[in-house]
């Protein structure tokens, strides 16, 4: 009896002890959170399939950002072999072509097509019109920010030419398909190509011939098409810094050696390179001269503000201390400055990530943020709507959260995630009234949705989130067994589908429309729109 007693008295105890747990896990995790009550509308419109007549190129399928469009290489069962047919929103659009290539523009969704027969390349692209006579392309093309302007390499048989607009370039025997930019403001095309042993670089068709330049070092503002890159000249390094519009340049004096990358400010104002015009010692060449206050034998990373007014250096000293300068005057010393942190904020605030006493913090315009044993760097930028800096930051305890900073408010206290075990890098997106704050979380093996600090939904696997306009809804694509469906508010819309199309992502084109392309099934790549709307009753479904 006594056995029987004791063995009796600890299993309830036991017992006790788990439900203690439970009650204790329960208080700590993350709580689901039941979402409104909503109708949803679905359809799959058929953007590209296979037929009795003719199959889907499987791996050319490619997909607009705005999840409605779609195209595909398809070749007849029953054709010539080498030639192929383009479907897209269920319509043939091109017919026996050889090699083609295809690209949405990121932004404004317009498709360019490059398609060939018998030698002859023909490029269609909306913004620019139907161009003929342009050369094979053998690079991807490369669109500017509104989508007005595409460059690429094309080829014949003995040259490379830059493609530009549609007008072909001057044959040149190689061009580095990394150097070429677009200039802002359409002012032209900028890239490096190879004369024998050398590089030069090109601006519209105009060679430096009096520079070697260094092909890696060229970088362009965002306003006012400036341009700037190293170039080497009679042995020395120089800082080149070029207008193209007046076809001015502004040449530095010559310097042992120069270390990349330049920096320019957005408005193209200003340069800043590290350089060496004596052994052992590094100086700051703004816009080609050197300014001996920021003289270090350990130059650390710089950034420049957007109009130049502002720069910051950071620099290591002979006790391993990092010094960060504005302007030439110090700002902060400490341990370690974290890797692509120091930035500006559309607000002219300097932010960065820095360590102090083994621990790290977040640096904001000469103040610092909570302590931390870990920054993550992929989840460290400025949310689009210029009010919020997110960041991820890791606990004593190995858990991750996140924290929202209010940029006009920086002395409030900022919000905090609960601990998770990890964010998922690049996933946290901010409504535009920064009420909303949503990402992806990892959670005991699982991904979660989480949406103002509530899961929404847990997966294997779980995309980028995606907000309504309003801030409203979340759209994600979530794994489900072997299949993968879209989840709205982490509600299960529509039917289940075999994959989503890069870039994957649900995108709203208003507070109640979403849209994303999908392999619906094997061969056949449709649009899949869900539309929403409150109901007072339980969620409803319907689709065709």
């Amino acid at each position: 009896m006594y056995e029987w007693s004791r063995l009796g008295w600890k299993i309830s105890k036991r017992a006790v002890i788990a439900l203690t747990v439970i009650a204790w896990s329960a208080l700590i995790a993350p709580k689901m959170e039941a979402a409104d009550p909503l109708t949803f509308f679905y359809e799959f419109k058929p953007l590209v399939y296979s037929s009795d007549e003719w199959f889907v190129k499987q791996d050319t399928i490619i997909a607009s950002t705005d999840g409605q469009h779609a195209v595909g290489i398809i070749s007849q069962l029953h054709h010539p072999r080498g030639y192929m047919n383009l479907m897209q929103d269920g319509e043939i659009v091109l017919i026996d072509t050889l090699q083609p290539t295809i690209a949405y523009a990121p932004k404004t969704n317009d498709l360019l097509q490059i398609s060939g027969r018998h030698g002859r390349w023909i490029q269609t692209y909306k913004p620019i019109g139907r161009n003929a006579w342009v050369r094979r392309p053998m690079s991807n093309p490369i669109f500017s920010d509104d989508g007005q302007h595409i460059a690429y390499i094309g080829e014949d048989a003995r040259h490379q030419t830059i493609v530009y607009d549609g007008k072909v370039g001057e044959p040149m025997e190689k061009i580095d398909a990394n150097s070429i930019r677009l200039l802002s403001d359409g002012k032209g095309v900028a890239y490096c190509a190879s004369f024998g042993p050398n590089w030069r670089l090109v601006i519209n068709d105009k060679i430096d011939h009096d520079s070697v330049a260094i092909r890696n070092s060229l970088v362009t503002s965002k306003q006012n098409a400036q341009l700037a890159y190293l170039a080497i000249r009679d042995g020395k390094w120089h800082i080149i810094k070029t207008n193209p519009e007046n076809n001015q340049s502004l040449v530095s004096k010559g310097y042992m050696i120069a270390r990349q990358p330049i920096h320019i400010s957005d408005d193209g104002s200003t340069t800043a390179v590290w350089v060496q015009d004596k052994p052992g010692t590094w100086s700051l060449a703004i816009n080609g001269k050197v300014e001996p206050i920021y003289d270090t034998f350990n130059p650390g990373p710089i950034t420049i503000n957007h109009d130049g007014s502002k720069i910051v250096t950071t620099s290591k000293r002979d006790d391993n201390q990092w010094d960060l300068l504005v302007n030439g005057k110090l700002s902060l010393t400490c341990e370690a400055i974290g890797q692509n942190s120091l930035q500006f904020t559309s607000s002219n605030k300097l932010i960065a990530g820095v360590m102090w006493h083994g621990l790290w913090y977040v640096y904001l315009d000469g103040n610092l943020g909570e302590p931390a044993t870990a920054l993550q760097p992929n989840v460290f930028n400025e949310h689009r709507n210029g009010k919020d800096f997110v960041y991820a930051a890791r606990d004593s305890r190995g858990q991750w959260r996140l924290i929202k900073l209010d940029l006009q408010k920086p002395k409030h206290t900022p919000w905090q995630s609960r601990p998770y075990d990890a964010i998922k890098a690049n996933s946290v997106v901010v409504s535009s009234n920064s009420n909303t704050i949503a990402f992806v979380a990892l959670f005991d093996g699982m991904e979660c949705l989480i949406r103002n600090d509530q899961i929404l939904a847990m997966r294997k696997k779980v995309s980028l989130p995606s907000l309504s306009p309003d801030g409203k809804h979340v759209a994600v694509v979530a794994s489900k067994s072997d299949k993968f469906e879209l989840l709205i508010d982490g509600i299960p819309t529509g039917e289940p589908f075999l994959n989503p199309i890069a870039p994957g992502i649900p995108y709203w084109d208003s507070s109640e429309n979403t849209h994303l392309v999908v392999e619906q099934r094997p061969h056949h790549f449709s649009s899949l729109h869900v539309s929403i709307q409150p109901t007072q009753t339980d969620t409803q479904f319907g689709g065709k």
